[in-house]
């Protein structure tokens, strides 16, 4: 008895016990955890998760680091823009100096109208690209011979 008493609590009381939304769909530079980005300042873009009647975001706060497991804890080393009290849903990278071929991690948390902020929270990625040509380490294949030699009489 008091084991259906409590399921039927918790059933009619989840509603209200205050989940928040959460951010979902998040992109950096319209793609998802995209390889290879050679901008600067990558643009973030997130959606909000709330099916909540008259739900909308009322403030967010972006952060970056390398180090997934410590984005995860709340660190933040690359950028921290702290919360910003704004309904958009799109933030230009205003952080550190992004490094060529490094890996990201970057997640958004969101505050409701009631101020309630998001507990579950997502985690994206991005990797830069070359960024510039002179971080090419390449070296060119050839075989040191002379271009004008021709080994063998045409017919």
């Amino acid at each position: 008895m008091i084991s259906k008493l409590l399921k039927a609590t918790l059933l009619f009381s989840m509603p209200f016990l205050g989940f928040a939304q959460t951010a979902t769909k998040l992109k950096t530079e319209y793609l998802v955890n995209p390889l290879g980005l050679d901008n600067p300042n990558p643009r973030f873009t997130w959606q909000m998760d709330d099916n909540r009647a008259g739900a909308k975001q009322t403030a967010f706060r972006i952060l970056v680091n390398t180090d997934s497991v410590a984005l995860a804890q709340g660190k933040a080393v690359q950028l921290n823009t702290g919360w910003l009290a704004t309904s958009e849903n799109l933030k230009t990278y205003s952080g550190q100096l992004l490094k060529p071929f490094t890996k990201y991690f970057w997640r958004v948390e969101i505050a409701d109208k009631n101020n309630v902020k998001s507990t579950r929270v997502k985690i994206a990625s991005f990797e830069m690209g070359m960024m510039d040509s002179k971080n090419w380490q390449g070296a060119w294949i050839s075989d040191n011979q002379n271009i004008n030699l021709k080994p063998a009489p045409y017919f």
